[in-house]
């Protein structure tokens, strides 16, 4: 069995030693009959991760383990992932784990998990784990870790599987299939909808994406509040733009003969630029408002259809309207961004 793993980093020089150490105490690696490559690509650092990294894999002698550290000068996590998966990655690799290089393993057998979920689920191509946020471990927890928390509970949905863009397996015939388009800030969620939509040939099925329950990985929750505003106004950017492509390819699907991945890449050979103006074209025809409503009401929604009991629901609705509120402003400043900005390439 050949494993490729990718860690995408961008300015990473502060946790990236300790990611490559949990990586490489993985039991995958003592897995009998397992080779494993891992790829580090550094994508438009302006610190040590490149340095660092290196010496740090310097230390370690593993049977059937190979790594290269690949320091792009152009920044962004769509190119850098294009640059894995495309270009430096092993073309006879079975599955792919990408891994951002700031979260943390909940056990040493969640790579292997991973794998084995899509061995014993024929119909999935993506495995994933539980993700949770770091403050989960804290003993005493801020109002506002609790708050954040109960945010997270509110936005689960028993009937859509995301994907996290920290941690996630994809079979290799699957994932080579796959092109990011150019610029695009957010790519777990594009790469969701190429997957349960095989490359946009029929509509969004979940069984697409199998859940290894029995595992986690832990991310650093964003405790400022401008942070975190920063940061679900970037991924709203990122939603409205993938809107706009979705309905692109979808059209395109349907009036060639190609899937989806051979479209984005013919795109992205054929202009660097041509999200940019896609969603600039959009913007032209479609007036003020571009953000999907889906967005602000998704933390209500959710809670609603969700299989919690009764009085849960309502102990978490407070929280569920108040996270709405806040979304509406977001999506009026985004909206506001995209009368002068295509978003495009927005981190």
């Amino acid at each position: 069995m050949k494993v490729s793993i990718g860690v995408l980093a961008y300015n990473e020089e502060n946790t990236i030693v300790s990611t490559i150490k949990q990586i490489l105490l993985q039991d995958i690696f003592y897995l009998v009959g397992t080779e494993i490559e891992l790829i580090i690509i550094a994508n438009g650092c302006t610190d040590n991760t490149v340095r660092t990294a290196e010496e740090e894999l310097l230390k370690y002698k593993l049977k059937n383990f190979s790594y290269n550290v690949v320091n792009l000068k152009q920044a962004g996590k769509s190119n850098a992932w294009n640059e894995y998966v495309h270009t430096y990655s092993s073309r006879d690799s079975e599955y792919y784990v990408l891994v951002d290089a700031d979260i943390e393993f909940g056990s040493d057998n969640v790579v292997k998990r991973l794998i084995e979920t899509l061995i014993e689920t024929s119909e999935a191509n993506v495995a994933i784990d539980q993700i949770r946020k770091d403050i989960e471990q804290q003993k005493k927890k801020s109002l506002f870790s609790y708050i954040s928390l109960k945010l997270s509970a509110s936005k689960k949905s028993s009937n859509y599987k995301a994907i996290a863009g920290s941690l996630y397996c994809v079979r290799g015939k699957i994932i080579r299939q796959v092109y990011m388009p150019t610029g695009l800030p957010v790519e777990d969620g594009f790469l969701r909808a190429m997957i349960v939509t095989d490359n946009f040939t029929h509509l969004d099925d979940n069984s697409k994406i199998a859940i290894a329950d029995d595992v986690c990985h832990y991310f650093q929750a964003i405790l400022s509040p401008l942070a975190l505003y920063k940061h679900e106004k970037r991924l709203v950017i990122g939603t409205t733009i993938n809107s706009i492509i979705y309905n692109h390819l979808w059209a395109a699907v349907k009036i060639g003969s190609i899937d989806a991945g051979e479209i984005v890449k013919d795109l992205n050979d054929d202009d660097k630029n041509w999200v940019a103006s896609l969603v600039e074209r959009y913007r032209d025809e479609s007036g003020f408002w571009l953000v999907p409503s889906r967005v602000s009401t998704r933390y209500v929604m959710n809670l609603i259809k969700s299989d919690r009991a009764i009085l849960k629901k309502l102990f978490l609705l407070p929280i569920a309207l108040g996270a709405s509120f806040i979304m509406m402003l977001i999506t009026l400043d985004v909206n506001l961004f995209f009368r002068k900005n295509n978003g495009v390439g927005h981190w």
